[in-house]
């Protein structure tokens, strides 16, 4: 018997999920959207390998992935893909960085506040999840 998939395109990505004294590490980009240190996974790489080259190229400093944290799937991606987002519990080498041209500005955020600020869909699910206390975001539904 054989099977049949449907046919799906999937883009995927990975963000650091930064903490310091219960504060989000938040990036506003040059749209004046928030959302965490992230970037698209590149051909041949491993999500943790594509977290530590962003936060690099987008702060200037190393992090360390502490362990995956969550998994943020959107249905509705953009020309119809799937979009998953990973999350990984990260530290940063060093509070003293200096964002590059993509970085507008960078805030440190209480999960409670982060509402307040432009995020994008998946940084809100997920301050809702670290609020709560559960630190696990929700997906979209399909």
């Amino acid at each position: 018997m054989e099977l049949a998939y449907p046919k799906y395109t999937a883009i995927l990505a990975a963000a650091a999920v930064v903490i310091r004294d219960g504060r989000l590490l938040l990036l506003e980009d040059r749209w004046g959207r928030w959302g965490l240190p992230s970037g698209f996974v590149e051909k041949g790489e491993s999500p943790e390998e594509t977290l530590r080259r962003e936060v690099f190229e987008e702060l200037g400093v190393e992090c360390r992935v502490v362990a995956p944290h969550s998994v943020d799937i959107d249905w509705a991606g953009p020309e119809g893909a799937v979009f998953i987002l990973m999350h990984y519990a990260a530290s940063l080498a060093s509070d003293d960085f200096a964002p590059n041209e993509e970085v507008v500005r960078f805030a440190w955020v209480a999960p409670d506040e982060v509402g307040r600020y432009n995020v994008w869909p998946n940084v809100l699910r997920l301050a809702e999840g670290l609020a709560a206390g559960s630190g696990v975001s929700r997906g979209g539904a399909p």
